[in-house]
């Protein structure tokens, strides 16, 4: 959850309620006037321009939604990385908390990929004002410096659309949408391999094999498998069309292959055995869903596959989900379910505890041993909110409304501290100047006194309002006198 510490001593940042269920908003009052809405999501829980906390929703959020993006873990705990058309961000990964931010210089990314040691990013794209100048950008995670490129001018306007290392971490391997497949030698920046599919295979997925012998690829129309170590060019598998994922499991050897497979009633994923041409098993799916596939990811064991996408369990509606299958027997293990976010990338940390996961307008991390989402607030409000209030010190954001309750966060980490309970309507609330008292005005026309620290109400007042109607509440300066 994007924390408030570092804004709340100000005075542009002000609390405000929505109209709907669970919608706890910090806005900045300094923002400018709004960008053009951008609604891809089943509800758009997108937060309103200038808005730096939704409590009850996902923390990671972009400015704007985005095109085109790339998640990964850095190799410093802790710390999630995104990579848009034009930035890199550091994120805390259980507060969601941007940390720090910096322009990619002359390059409009397209696709990337970690290398093996979890130190250095491959960074994929076009220069902004040369659509046919391609360059790879190598970062050093660690320094946040640029270590080198590799560039090189495509016959025509040309999208560079996956990139990957091979598992010794020697060379890369990148496809585009033209279906030209490249080897370059990563110390040297020399072009080691270069091979041209047939007409209309637009590369959409790599895998390179644990022995870094043979490439997998995926396109529209087909699955090809390249020796490029041994000179040859890409061999077409028959079978397979609309290829959407490979992945050589890391304890499968170098002969067996997963294949995500695109069709127009959903998605199925095969496990291949290269030697023998053969389906060795399919992955089993839910009965009524639907799944498009888009990658593909080993657990650090390599027993389990994960697969974002799509779950399509009501045809009215679609839900945004991650799968993990373990791929030897083909059964589902668990369905993470994304908070209306459709997946664009992912990544897991290097011990294998932390899935992230990124959407055109925000990041979620989870915890793959609990399959608990990091950046969720718990018990989130499901009522009208009436009255916002921050405590003086901005440490706590306090929240009463129609169920009763009143609830308090923690502003740094979106953490919920307590809820006290009424039982009635609040239509009041005030906070005292020194931070200790919360008064309240419920519709049992009462007024209480509760004690911050303890949550426990220390004093109740009767005969405050008729039923109905707007209260208001006031502390004296010297917090010893609440009125109403």
């Amino acid at each position: 959850m994007a924390g408030l510490r570092g804004f709340c001593s100000y005075a542009t940042v002000l609390a405000v309620t929505c109209c709907v269920a669970c919608d706890l908003i910090t806005v900045d009052a300094n923002a400018q006037q709004a960008p053009e809405s951008h609604g891809n999501l089943v509800r758009d829980q997108t937060p309103p321009h200038g808005a730096t906390l939704r409590l009850g929703e996902t923390g990671f959020r972009f400015p704007a939604p985005i095109r085109q993006g790339s998640v990964t873990f850095s190799p410093v705990d802790g710390i999630v990385i995104s990579i848009d058309q034009s930035t890199m961000r550091k994120w805390n990964s259980r507060s969601g908390e941007a940390i720090h931010s910096r322009l990619l210089p002359n390059i409009s990314h397209t696709a990337s990929a970690r290398s093996p040691d979890g130190k250095m990013q491959a960074i994929c794209g076009n220069r902004p004002d040369e659509m046919k100048q391609c360059v790879i950008q190598f970062w050093n995670l660690l320094s946040d410096q640029m270590d080198g490129e590799i560039s090189w001018a495509a016959t025509a306007r040309t999208t560079l659309s996956v990139v990957r290392y091979t598992p010794d971490g020697k060379h890369i391997a990148v496809g585009d949408d033209s279906g030209r497949l490249q080897v370059f030698e990563v110390a040297s920046g020399a072009r080691v391999a270069d091979e041209q599919l047939p007409e209309r295979n637009s590369v959409q997925t790599i895998s390179i094999s644990p022995d870094t012998k043979c490439i997998a690829l995926g396109t529209h129309r087909g699955l090809f498998l390249w020796d490029w170590a041994d000179g040859k060019t890409p061999a077409a598998v028959p079978g397979f069309d609309y290829v959407q994922a490979v992945g050589f499991p890391p304890n499968g050897g170098n002969n067996l292959l997963l294949i995500g497979r695109r069709g127009q009633a959903g998605g199925r994923v095969f496990v291949w055995d290269i030697e023998n041409s053969a389906v060795v098993r399919e992955l089993k799916l839910p009965r009524e869903s639907t799944i498009r596939f888009s990658e593909l990811a080993f657990t650090l064991d390599g027993g389990s596959v994960i697969i974002p996408n799509e779950l399509r369990i009501d045809p009215l509606a679609a839900e945004y989900c991650v799968g993990v299958w373990d791929w030897q027997s083909g059964d589902l293990q668990r369905f993470l379910k994304t908070n209306h976010m459709k997946p664009m990338d992912m990544d897991l940390s290097k011990d294998g505890s932390l899935l992230a996961v990124m959407g055109r307008s925000a990041i979620e991390v989870w915890d793959m041993r609990t399959g608990l989402r990091y950046d969720e607030v718990q018990d989130a409000p499901s009522m009208q909110v009436e009255r916002l209030k921050f405590t003086p010190d901005d440490k706590y954001l306090i929240a009463a409304g129609q169920d009763g309750g009143c609830r308090i966060w923690e502003t740094a980490t979106g953490k919920l501290v307590r809820t006290l309970q009424s039982g009635y309507w609040i239509r009041g609330l005030d906070v005292s100047p020194d931070g200790r008292w919360i008064a309240t005005s419920s519709l049992d026309e009462t007024v209480r006194l509760w004690d911050l620290a303890s949550g426990k109400e220390v004093h109740r007042w009767p005969g405050h309002g008729r039923i109905g109607g707007v209260r208001e509440l006031s502390f004296s300066p010297n917090s010893r006198r609440p009125s109403s």
